[in-house]
């Protein structure tokens, strides 16, 4: 067990520092947000869209808003309910 222990601090040692990790961190957020501003901003055309039983017609760029909302808020939510598991542990 105590192998173990050693090859996770040795890890933990490898990572960077806690400020330098949350600036890549930052960064990778920002051009992912560039990233996404730009596709929503190249996709004005309207489109129909079909959910379930619900059909709407909207412009491209509200229903991928929508999805990068809906993926966000499903991040967020999956980290807290991990972060509350290993709190339990």
């Amino acid at each position: 067990m105590q192998g173990k222990a050693h090859e996770s601090r040795a890890y933990l040692s490898e990572q960077p520092e806690g400020s330098t990790w949350s600036r890549i961190k930052l960064v990778i957020g920002l051009v992912a947000l560039g990233a996404l501003i730009l596709f929503l901003l190249q996709n004005f055309q309207g489109a129909e869209v079909n959910f379930l039983w619900f059909t709407w017609r909207t412009r491209v760029v509200w229903a991928l808003l929508g999805a990068a909302i809906a993926g966000a808020i499903a991040t967020i939510l999956w980290g807290t309910l991990q972060a509350r598991g290993r709190r339990a542990r």
